[in-house]
């Protein structure tokens, strides 16, 4: 999983996030460089990283976050909820 950098200002909830995931078994990791969008889905694809997560302030407020695979699929899934999504 590949938890991506929508906003700097929310860095520490990014690494709380790969945290628990990785306390939950899944391989994680946080995007550091302040790039845009597109490159950090590059990277994503490049790397072969099977599932990429966007979390931005507004998703944030409402407890979800998106989660695309990488063969472009996305849905919002429930914060509480994306160990359980990822394993899949």
């Amino acid at each position: 999983v590949l938890i991506m950098q929508m906003s700097p200002e929310l860095r520490s909830e990014y690494f709380a996030l790969a945290t628990t995931r990785r306390q939950a078994g899944i391989a994680c990791e946080v995007y550091l460089e302040d790039r845009k969008v597109d490159k950090q889905i590059k990277y994503f694809t490049r790397k072969r990283i099977p599932y990429a997560v966007f979390l931005d302030q507004k998703r944030k407020e409402r407890g979800v976050c998106t989660v695309r695979a990488l063969n472009g699929n996305e849905s919002e899934v429930p914060l509480t909820s994306l160990a359980e999504h990822v394993r899949t």
